[in-house]
């Protein structure tokens, strides 16, 4: 069990069990099955990682039933490349992160890298009350990619 405190609360004993669980689901969206046909399920820290990843690539307003959940990521494809946008980008990642509850707050960091063709971006953050670093690569191109 895990530690950790609200600003202005006594310390919260978090559980890995708090996170959920979830299906695995692969690049594609499409659910991780055994060879027996049941699904792979993800839980705990895996879980608040996965519904991150796949908020950087789902566009917001994409889920009829959550209009929220999602990023802007992809509209980045046709910007102009400039100091200005690259920020903008890595805020737009860490909005997205941060949009996690499960996310420690303080965590979050994203940090564009040079690339030609793409737009790329370093990002990690940890799980709130958790030690477990989460670091990905985004590329967006025709589609966010989460690496």
């Amino acid at each position: 069990m895990a530690q950790s405190t609200v600003q202005g609360q006594l310390p919260l004993q978090t559980s890995l069990e708090d996170f959920g669980a979830d299906f695995l689901v692969d690049k594609n969206y499409d659910p991780v099955l055994l060879a027996t046909g049941e699904p792979v399920m993800t839980s705990g820290t895996e879980t608040v990682a996965q519904d991150v990843r796949l908020a950087m690539k789902t566009p917001q307003g994409a889920l009829f039933y959550d209009p929220d959940f999602g990023s802007g990521l992809l509209s980045y494809v046709h910007e102009e490349r400039t100091d200005a946008n690259d920020r903008h980008f890595e805020m737009d990642i860490i909005d997205c992160i941060l949009s996690d509850p499960r996310v420690e707050y303080h965590t979050a960091r994203a940090k564009v890298v040079t690339s030609m063709e793409k737009v790329v971006a370093e990002c990690a953050f940890e799980v709130a009350g958790t030690n477990i670093n989460n670091q990905y690569r985004i590329e967006v191109g025709q589609t966010v990619e989460v690496l």
